[in-house]
């Protein structure tokens, strides 16, 4: 729960700002919940330019736009390697603790 954050050093002291804001250990005093709550948000030096009206009414144009070939073209994820399953088969150790589910 404690400890240091090394940003890295291309980060601008503006998103540094925000981080920190939206990670204060206190929930009560982060940022979006402290007095003043999400205007504080829209105030911060990094949404400077930000048009939070067009997000608002769904006129905000998306920064990027994939090229989709189709409902099962997946060419704009990458492609991994499924992880082996490790996990042993479940037995039922009688006490039918999972009946409500």
């Amino acid at each position: 729960m404690f400890g240091k954050i090394k940003y890295p050093k291309h980060f601008s002291q503006d998103s540094i700002e925000i981080i920190k804001g939206l990670l204060t250990l206190k929930p009560t005093q982060r940022l979006g919940i402290i007095n003043g709550g999400t205007q504080k948000i829209h105030e911060l030096k990094w949404f400077q330019k930000f048009d939070w009206k067009s997000l608002q009414n769904g006129t905000m144009k998306a920064p990027i736009i994939p090229h989709i070939q189709s409902k099962e073209d997946r060419s704009n994820f990458e492609i991994y390697d499924e992880p082996e399953n490790n996990d042993e088969e479940y037995e039922d150790d009688g006490s039918r603790w999972d009946d409500s589910f």
